[in-house]
């Protein structure tokens, strides 16, 4: 299983107006979505999930593959909604904003309880906050996105089942930005922050330790093999007669090494749904009425995919250089960068690996973000000649066999790694390999393990270049701060800078403060399209397309509902067994 989150610390989705004087803001939402079915409750799941988690820990956890674990145990004060994108009530039924739109407070359901059994309160959000998600020595990604000028809002506690928040500016996505942070138990937690909270609720905690709010609880972890799930018997929401929710008593998580695994696994009747790649779509489709399963094709991928070369002027405690100097000479030149991009035939990767399931990718949003995508960037496509040029104009030349040389004589040519259960991945790395002979680049292709990789990236920094996809189920182009500031744990490329190292990056920077900070959507979607166009022109990330989102549900379930924005899993908690 791949989620598509909603609230996750990469990337979420809001598209709000400020404002102006005060107003009074609560939801209906604390029953099921209107127009899904009463379900008996019981039953179980079988879902898969490639490689297993990395870490069960919600506030420092930067990937998919622990998401998918942490997102069903802990929940925030807020969700979105999975068709418009709008903040819906979870553990706060209602919030507030006041005249200058810079204080916030939000109003706890009565009665909430923990996994465990045990009160949530106000004093568990404020510790979560201002203890974990704010403590400068805990590495979490989501303060990237809360932090505007280098300031963080204020928060504090009125009652047992109040919150104010006190920004230090306007902050236009500022109450789904709230929902993104998971409540965690102070009672569980008050002696073990700081540094030290980085390594707690690892893969060796045991699960009974994972206190959260949300429609789940971890009963089981076996590594390498699968998670055991159980609804969480405190959970707060009810469907529309009533019932507490969720329906299901159990979610087993298969553990697979591969897409080809998951897929068999999937046609053995071994699992009950899953998410899968347009690769595999002509061999599942014909199997749906057999299968007793079905089909949901959910448009282009909000996901992005993309090649990226490690651009870290950094060095190791040794004194040694993360890139080579000569290599990295390369990478931090935008016209090498751009070659590269005009290199790809992306169409290929399109019709050949995707099943011609796919779409033009032209920056950093897919299209199915809908207002923020900013449609006049022309596709990014295939262009040898410009590429070249490019090339020739930073003193590249070739030699008689063709192979490409630097103004120095050095031969050009670098490895590519991608994460080795992505069977999609390893196809198109070896179809980008081939393009970049054709201007005489040579690649060394490689395979890691996912969390392997992702330990590269945020520990070691010890790359070259690397195919992977940043997801996330959000369309606001703000829940890409800590990818695009150049302070940010995910600004892959040079992450963590102490001032920005290009004068593009700087202007990213101001992008995103001016963006979060403008309570006018018109004057947001203008200075987002403005980001769009700075991340195309100097390509940190060589943009690959967007496949086609696709999954596959056994039809003994009912109230599966996905749409674009929440994907095939947004409304878990209401799946039930039909009769």
């Amino acid at each position: 299983m791949r989620l598509r989150i909603l609230l996750s610390t990469a990337v979420v989705c809001l598209i709000t107006s400020g404002c102006n004087t005060k107003s009074n803001i609560s939801s209906p939402n604390s029953t099921a979505d209107s127009g899904h079915v009463i379900g008996k409750p019981g039953g179980k799941i079988i879902m898969s999930t490639l490689g297993g988690p990395k870490s069960f820990n919600p506030i420092v956890s930067n990937e998919s593959s622990s998401s998918q674990y942490t997102d069903l145990i802990f929940q925030g004060l807020v969700d979105l909604d999975p068709k418009s994108g709008l903040p819906r009530a979870a553990l706060a039924q209602s919030w507030e904003v006041d005249s200058t739109g810079k204080v916030f407070t939000f109003h706890l359901r009565p009665g909430l309880k923990f996994n465990d059994g045990s009160s949530l309160t106000a004093d568990d959000v404020v510790f979560t906050w201002n203890e974990l998600v704010f403590h400068p020595k805990v590495l979490c990604p989501t303060r990237d996105i809360l932090m505007v000028d280098g300031k963080l809002p204020l928060v504090k506690a009125l009652d047992s089942l109040t919150i104010e928040f006190q920004l230090p500016t306007t902050f236009g996505p500022f109450v789904a930005a709230a929902g993104g942070v998971p409540v965690l138990s102070r009672k569980r937690l008050a002696n073990k922050v700081g540094e030290g909270f980085n390594a707690i609720y690892g893969l060796d905690t045991p699960p009974d330790s994972l206190v959260g709010a949300g429609p789940f609880k971890l009963a089981k972890y076996q590594g390498g093999q699968r998670g055991i799930f159980v609804r969480n018997p405190f959970y707060w929401k009810k469907d529309s007669a009533g019932q507490k929710l969720p329906y299901l008593d159990t979610i087993l998580m298969t553990i697979v090494q591969d897409q080809k695994a998951e897929v068999l696994k999937f046609k053995a009747g071994e699992i009950d749904g899953m998410d899968f790649m347009p690769t595999d779509f002509p061999v599942l489709k014909p199997l749906e009425t057999e299968g007793k399963f079905k089909i949901y094709r959910q448009g282009p991928s909000l996901n992005s995919f993309y090649i990226v070369f490690n651009q870290n002027l950094d060095k190791a405690k040794d004194g040694t250089p993360f890139v080579d100097p000569i290599k990295l000479s390369w990478f931090r030149d935008r016209n090498f960068r751009s070659a590269v991009s005009w290199a790809l035939d992306r169409k290929a990767i399109r019709d050949i690996v995707w099943n011609g399931l796919g779409y033009d990718a032209n920056g950093p949003q897919s299209p199915s973000t809908g207002y923020w995508w900013n449609s006049k960037l022309p596709p990014l496509t295939q262009n040898l000649d410009s590429a070249k040029a490019l090339l020739k104009s930073s003193g590249f030349s070739w030699d008689a066999q063709g192979k490409l040389h630097d103004a120095k004589g050095n031969a050009v040519k670098f490895t590519l790694v991608t994460n080795a259960e992505n069977q999609s991945r390893i196809e198109t790395a070896g179809l980008v390999r081939k393009d970049l002979e054709k201007i005489g680049i040579e690649v060394v292709f490689t395979q890691l393990e996912f969390n392997a990789l992702v330990s590269k990236l945020d520990n070691t920094n010890d790359w070259e270049c690397v195919m992977l996809g940043l997801t996330g189920g959000g369309s606001d182009p703000h829940f890409g701060a800590n990818v695009w500031i150049s302070s940010g744990r995910t600004h892959m490329w040079y992450p963590k800078q102490p001032t920005p190292s290009t004068p593009w990056e700087k202007e990213l920077d101001s992008l995103v403060s001016a963006g979060v900070k403008s309570v006018d959507t018109a004057a947001r979607k203008k200075t987002y399209d403005r980001l769009q166009a700075v991340v195309r022109r100097e390509q940190p990330f060589v943009y690959l397309g967007h496949y086609e989102a696709m999954g596959a549900v056994r039809t003994k379930f009912g109230n599966v509902a996905p749409t674009p924005l929440g994907g095939l899993w947004h409304n878990l908690d209401e799946f039930f067994v039909r009769p």
